[in-house]
């Protein structure tokens, strides 16, 4: 039971890193976690691919980078974005508001309510709601513990697979780096 915790401890960090890195670079927050330790939880995998997008991503960070940083960020993400951060913007299969109220159904179901701050759909709250799904899947057992995992499986499977590799792709073609690396880091998460 304790290596299963474990196991559901880092899978949990490895998704809270991944939608910090997605935030908005200021200090301590986005990409510039990287300049300042926050990629723990990452590092640990020791996959071969992640481990080497990790490392050109920190390379290719400069500590004087904030700004040219936030100005790719507002041009990939923000306004008139070239890659939207919003699984509503990759789906064609649902209408955008019926997205929206499947996604707050998941939400509520897991006992959380949407906050005003961000869509229920941006890539940061989906991939902060599988770090807390992990978390809850891990400090449970039994029959609460299976649920928790269903609840995760279906999540992972109606929303990230069928979004987040696009997104990723897309990513990669429109970004400079470090955002590049940042997208081949999230893809291969979420494809594991």
């Amino acid at each position: 039971m304790a290596h299963e915790h474990s196991m559901f401890s880092t899978k949990s960090g490895i998704y809270l890193e991944l939608a910090r890195l997605m935030d908005y670079p200021l200090e301590k927050t986005g990409l510039l976690l990287a300049q300042n330790g926050g990629l723990n939880q990452l590092r640990a995998l020791n996959d071969p691919v992640i481990s080497e997008q990790l490392a050109g991503l920190t390379s290719s960070l400069k500590p004087t980078d904030r700004e040219a940083l936030q100005i790719e960020y507002t041009r990939l993400f923000v306004y008139r974005p070239v890659c939207a951060p919003h699984e509503t913007a990759y789906r064609g299969d649902l209408k955008s508001h019926q997205l929206i109220q499947k996604l707050a159904a998941c939400y509520q179901k897991a006992g959380l309510h949407c906050s005003e701050t961000l869509s229920p759909d941006h890539i940061s709250v989906e991939l902060e709601f599988m770090q807390y799904l992990f978390y809850r899947q891990g400090n449970c057992a039994g029959s609460e513990a299976t649920l928790w995992q269903e609840q995760t499986s279906a999540f992972m499977q109606d929303h990230l697979h069928r979004w987040v590799p696009d997104f990723c792709a897309r990513l990669q073609e429109e970004a400079q780096r470090p955002f590049k690396h940042l997208a081949a880091v999230i893809d291969a998460v979420v494809k594991t």
